[in-house]
């Protein structure tokens, strides 16, 4: 497994690209974003504006992915969680030392999945390129950098934009050079929209690849129709729908097969009172789902 941060050089990170293409050469690929994205508000930046995500969707995702023998470029916020490691935040709150020095980990099912996760890390480590970044405008270069490295890959390339992209920037001539200080009284940011057409139209670029995008509403009335509007704005293969409060247990995988909005074909996913008790990942669920609809796009172009 090989990881980058994204104000590496441009040059490195090409040629390790390159690389993990090379000895992935036979596989499909899923890029997948994930994690919040950071807005300073100061050049020096103490302060910034966050939009929030834990990563967890995508760093999951990426799990399942692998386990379907996909190669995956991971492009997350670096604070965000990481693949095989996001259940074992407290893992240094478990270690004890035996009289012999060695670790300890006492409780057995939490060892065991331990070991298992770090097996199946180390087997896919050839597999997964780990990209991070952390604020807008570099979530936003290296996504643009990745799609353009990536068009080699034509319909094998499956786009997964799990990430969480801000709304709100400020301006860099607007920033302060130092940090905003509080004695001034208070503090009127005047915030400018993201340009997202900006990135759509780098996404629009690669016309080829499979592009499935998220949806979060709170109010589930607005879902499919928000659905209907990223068809119509954006033309990706998958919209996935979900409520901020069902997040963990219900999605919507939407399709459009027809060249009009009138007939979006939903496909829901919910996981039952024991699938839940079994510990069931619904991102294992979505994951087969797009899979099986990326492998039929491929077909389309054969």
């Amino acid at each position: 497994m090989s990881t980058f941060n994204v104000k590496s050089t441009a040059g490195s990170l090409n040629d390790t690209l390159r690389q993990f293409l090379i000895a992935n050469n036979n596989k499909n690929y899923a890029l997948i974003t994930s994690g919040g994205t950071r807005v300073p508000i100061e050049k020096n930046t103490v302060r910034s504006i966050e939009n929030f995500s834990t990563g967890t969707r995508g760093a999951t995702s990426a799990e399942y992915f692998l386990r379907n023998d996909y190669a995956v470029i991971f492009l997350y916020r670096d604070n965000s969680l990481k693949p095989y490691e996001r259940n074992y935040k407290d893992l240094f709150e478990r270690l004890t030392v035996d009289v012999n020095d060695c670790l300890k980990i006492d409780d057995a099912l939490y060892y065991n999945r331990f070991i298992e996760d770090l097996k199946e890390k180390n087997r896919f480590k050839n597999n997964l390129l780990m990209i991070s970044y952390d604020h807008l405008n570099e979530y936003v270069e290296c996504l643009g950098f990745l799609l353009e490295e990536l068009q080699v890959l034509s319909h094998k390339l499956l786009v997964y934009l799990a990430a969480a992209v801000s709304d709100f920037y400020l301006k860099e001539d607007e920033m302060p050079h130092h940090k905003i200080q509080s004695k001034g009284g208070n503090l009127i940011l005047n915030l400018t929209t993201v340009d997202k057409e900006s990135i759509q139209e780098l996404l629009a670029k690669r016309k080829d690849a499979f592009m499935a995008t998220f949806k979060l509403e709170t109010n589930e009335s607005l879902l499919i129709e928000k659905g209907k509007r990223a068809f119509e704005n954006y033309k990706h293969n998958v919209v996935i729908g979900n409520i901020l409060d069902k997040r963990k247990t219900e999605i919507v995988i939407m399709t459009n097969h027809s060249s009009t909005l009138d007939e979006i074909n939903q496909d829901w996913i919910r996981l039952t009172e024991e699938e839940i008790n079994n510990n069931v990942e619904i991102e294992e669920k979505l994951v087969e789902k797009l899979i099986n609809i990326h492998k039929d796009s491929i077909l389309d172009f054969i």
